[in-house]
């Protein structure tokens, strides 16, 4: 996996704290959980790959997302 970390210049450093970009990222689990840290984070697909958000309970897909 190829993961690259942006500096971001001063005049949008008060609304954006961090740019980052991975490339080749091969999880070996299919569902990840991510708990609330109270950041928003905007994704941009470019892979072509499905992305999925599951039931909290029983871990079935609910949605199904592509070219987000």
């Amino acid at each position: 996996m190829n993961f690259t970390t942006h500096q971001v210049c001063s005049e949008i450093a008060p609304y954006i704290e961090s740019i980052f970009h991975y490339r080749d990222f091969m999880p070996d689990h299919s569902i990840e959980k991510v708990v609330p840290t109270g950041h928003v984070f905007l994704i941009f697909e470019l892979d072509g790959y499905t992305r999925h958000t599951y039931d909290n309970d029983s871990l079935k897909e609910n949605a199904s997302y592509t070219k987000a």
